[in-house]
């Protein structure tokens, strides 16, 4: 009698957890259809309604043409002495003065290893006569050295983020030498500098004497920006070219290979010295974009190949349409990075800029003579004016209007209709 009783208790038990489960069941799929039921009628109401809105958020809107052309400069050429190879004392891109030593001309067999170490030997001379020139400056001051070593790890430490390894080499072995410095200080000596100097010197006059030819000097004949870079069209990008030219001009350009040596042969340019204080870009553009332009109008010039930045210039020039182009110069005294050491570019020419509150050009309208915009204020459409500042067929830059009767005024994350069936002010459109 009592396994009877006990077996009843277990299917009692079992009954009773079946119906929890299948209640439980039951009670997850009504969620789910109850979820899915509100999708379905959110949806159809969506488009029934037919309303599309966006939030109101700053902006810009710009209106660019790109084109491919040449810049144009005032640059003095630096012939050869005589045939051979050059390395360069100073850097692509630097400053330099008139008279300043610039490199040299050896006459030798071109070697590209030896070439490389003596231009690594040149470059750690320069530096050792820097360290050498302030050891007088910071002679027994213990806190200059170490803000001059503060400043080297900074240098350093943006060299590396920029990805710059040959420049970041050079700024560690700096450092390393203000290190050494400083611990010499510390410890009561000093560190030899201009012995080491001497030494290396003295490595670079071996090296120098075993190309088996002659050394010559190149001095800047002018003040301005070094450039290495000669490929054979400088004197078809003048200053006074770029007044005059047309699209039948830029078009031979195009036609002329760059020249890129490693030797250098007597009488022939082997480096120039760029006037950085103001250049030219010319380019060829459809006949239709160059209606937005006109002399005397300013614009922004973005070399994407060269930099993030972007530079303010001014149309000196537009000429006559040839074959649906129109050849722009454009002129400006901003510094670009490379830009000196390019003859062929691509840039953007940003003729028009806006910035204001971004919108949809369609979610403008009119009424009574009012420019202006749906609001959704508690579901319902509220117009509110705006000015508008620029618009095109996509989008349109606008700012609040401050001085109407209007109670409603626009503001930042406000959610604009942007397109909805009978829209008038007051409907409920949710």
């Amino acid at each position: 009698m009592a396994k009877s009783n006990d077996s009843t208790d277990r299917i009692t038990e079992r009954r009773t957890i079946r119906r929890k489960r299948q209640k439980r069941a039951w009670m997850i799929r009504g969620a789910v259809a109850a979820v899915l039921l509100y999708l379905v009628i959110s949806i159809v109401f969506s488009l029934y309604s037919g309303v599309t809105t966006t939030i109101a958020l700053k902006g810009t809107v710009e209106e660019e043409v790109l084109a491919d052309g040449y810049v144009f400069r005032e640059q003095t050429l630096i012939n050869a002495p005589a045939s051979g190879y050059l390395e360069c004392r100073v850097s692509e891109g630097d400053r330099v003065n008139e008279g300043q030593l610039i490199g040299y001309v050896y006459t030798g067999q071109y070697d590209a290893e030896r070439s490389q170490k003596i231009q690594e030997l040149s470059d750690k001379i320069a530096r050792f006569e820097n360290s050498v020139a302030s050891e007088n400056t910071y002679a027994d001051n213990s806190v200059m050295v170490e803000q001059k070593i503060a400043a080297a790890a900074r240098d350093l430490s943006d060299l590396r983020s920029s990805h710059d390894m040959n420049l970041a080499a050079e700024g560690k072995e700096e450092l390393n030498l203000l290190i050494e410095k400083k611990h010499a200080m510390e410890s009561g000596g000093d560190v030899d500098f201009a012995s080491e100097l001497e030494d290396l010197k003295q490595q670079l006059q071996e090296l120098e004497n075993s190309t088996g030819g002659a050394k010559m000097e190149l001095r800047a004949q002018t003040p301005g920006v070094f450039s290495s870079r000669i490929d054979g069209m400088e004197d078809k990008l003048s200053m006074e070219a770029a007044e005059t030219v047309t699209p039948s001009y830029l078009e031979s350009l195009d036609q002329i290979a760059l020249q890129r040596k490693e030797t250098v042969t007597q009488g022939e340019p082997v480096c120039k010295i760029v006037n950085n204080y103001g250049w030219y870009f010319g380019a060829n553009i459809d006949a239709d974009q160059a209606q937005n332009l006109k002399v005397g109008q300013g614009v922004r010039l973005r070399f994407f190949d060269l930099s993030d930045t972007s530079v303010y210039g001014t149309v000196r020039a537009l000429s006559q349409e040839e074959r649906g182009k129109v050849a722009v110069s454009i002129y400006t005294n901003r510094y670009v990075n490379g830009i000196y050491a390019s003859s062929r570019a691509s840039a953007e020419i940003v003729t028009t800029s806006a910035e204001g509150i971004k919108l949809p050009a369609q979610a403008l309208h009119v009424q009574n003579d009012q420019t202006g915009v749906f609001v959704l204020r508690l579901d319902v459409a509220r117009f509110v004016p705006v000015d508008v500042k620029y618009k095109n067929g996509e989008w349109a830059i606008v700012s609040p209007v401050t001085n109407t009767g209007s109670e409603y005024k626009l503001q930042i994350y406000d959610e604009v209709i942007v397109e909805a069936k009978n829209l008038e002010d007051g409907k409920v459109v949710r």
